[in-house]
């Protein structure tokens, strides 16, 4: 899916009741897998996040990137959704983090005249 019409899906512009949003979570769960993510973690995320069993779930607001995280989800160890937790130094995940948002916003420059307003400010707090 190109970058505009993911952008569109997940802020809810395409009217699919969160569905894409669904998937691009998805999707980082599998890029999750490319990363070295525990192999069950990421399988045990896939049949929720995709048949909508976490669209009720209790979440936490990632400080950063302005997700919401499930703080639990059936078969995963809740540190890997928390991902400072699985860091030995905090202060470095953190400054790795502002480092990969900071990315992001210069990157997503690029894209900013094809999308909406709620889009570009859905991006990274930071």
């Amino acid at each position: 899916m190109a970058p505009r019409q993911r952008a569109r899906c997940v802020a809810g512009e395409a009217g699919l009741g969160g569905l894409e949003a669904r998937w691009g979570l998805a999707d980082g769960v599998a890029a999750a897998e490319q990363e070295g993510a525990p192999a069950p973690a990421h399988q045990a995320c896939k049949p929720p996040v995709i048949n909508g069993d976490l669209d009720n779930a209790e979440t936490r607001q990632d400080p950063i990137f302005d997700l919401h995280v499930p703080v639990s989800v059936p078969g995963v160890d809740a540190k890997l959704l928390d991902p400072v937790q699985t860091w030995p130094d905090p202060a470095q995940f953190e400054e790795t983090a502002r480092k990969l948002a900071d990315a992001f916003r210069e990157n997503f420059k690029q894209y900013e005249s094809m999308v909406s307003p709620a889009v570009v400010a859905a991006g990274p707090l930071v």
